[in-house]
């Protein structure tokens, strides 16, 4: 302990089960970041549900004498993923 510190400060700095980086901030680890936000989740649940998507379209598109650039632009808009959709919906 440095004599300039208070008392506790060592205690906490113990006490944390991350490491600290040298301006003072919590080093996390990025993929246990993403783990802990779910993100792992919901890219799974997308990828499920767009592929879905893309099953129910090639057979119900023909089936209603949908053109062939109809099943194109379902791939291109689903692909991307949410970011890709957000942009489109903003332009």
């Amino acid at each position: 302990m440095n004599a300039m510190e208070p008392a506790g400060a060592e205690r906490h700095r113990r006490a944390s089960p991350r490491g600290v980086d040298e301006r003072g901030r919590e080093s996390i680890n990025f993929f246990a970041e993403l783990k802990r936000s779910n993100v792992y989740k919901v890219a799974i649940a997308y990828a499920v549900v767009a592929w879905l998507l893309i099953q129910a379209a090639s057979i119900f598109l023909p089936a209603f004498n949908a053109p062939q650039w109809a099943m194109k632009i379902l791939v291109v808009v689903i692909i991307p993923g949410p970011s890709g959709g957000d942009f489109l919906v903003r332009v």
